[in-house]
């Protein structure tokens, strides 16, 4: 599908608060993906009779939980997501016409026709305006677009909320931190220009924490 963003799920036992829950899920994700990484690049260094120290490697400092900072729903979705509609935002498809070219800069909800009626101002809080702002952007705004071939805004939007809800059930119930994307190099990629994005997610309904974390350039 496109898609750029890690998850990875975990069960937490025996900690002091919520918040120190959340403290291990952010550990233990950078942890995999460390792990994760190597696996790949040990595969490629036996494959192509190289060293492992040849490629890449994921290094991070100790997280504290005075790094994480709990945040709104309205902060964690961004400004593509209504969480007073529970609707996505996307660029539409169809574009206008200009100059003799067809422009596409302007956003719908994703179960709305493309009408002038329909256009939705979206408020920014970057100053760039080719920087990648919240979940719901990063979900749906990777560098290479998202979605199969020939599928509508509406699928794709409808997609989004079904994995939404697979992972989070209720998002009104959701407890969730931002964490400091300083603390890997695994998010380097992502400060040239699309972004770097690291949180953790505790869905009450499941009793599960979800990592997530977002970086990458073109």
């Amino acid at each position: 599908m496109g898609g750029v963003a890690d998850f990875i799920l975990f069960r937490v036992h025996n900690a002091e608060s919520n918040k120190e829950s959340h403290l291990l899920t952010a550990q233990h994700t950078l942890e995999r993906l460390a792990e994760d990484n190597d696996i790949y690049f040990n595969k490629l260094a036996r494959a192509s009779n190289t060293s492992r120290d040849d490629y890449f490697k994921v290094t991070s400092r100790p997280l504290t939980t005075d790094d994480g900072q709990r945040i709104t729903l309205e902060e964690f979705f961004g400004p593509y997501f209504s969480v007073k509609d529970h609707r996505p935002i996307l660029l539409g498809k169809t574009g206008k016409p200009f100059q003799n070219v067809r422009v596409f800069n302007e956003y719908f909800y994703y179960n709305e026709a493309e009408e002038p009626a329909n256009v939705i101002s979206v408020k920014r809080n970057e100053k760039s305006e080719y920087s990648t702002q919240g979940y719901a952007d990063a979900f749906l705004s990777p560098p290479h677009s998202f979605g199969l071939k020939e599928m509508t805004n509406f699928e794709i939007g409808s997609f989004f909320l079904e994995f939404n809800r697979l992972f989070f059930d209720d998002v009104n119930r959701l407890t969730i931190y931002a964490w400091p994307t300083s603390c890997s190099n695994y998010f380097d990629a992502g400060q040239e220009w699309w972004g770097s994005f690291f949180w953790t997610v505790y869905n009450p309904l499941q009793d599960w924490y979800i990592g997530i974390t977002a970086s990458t350039t073109d």
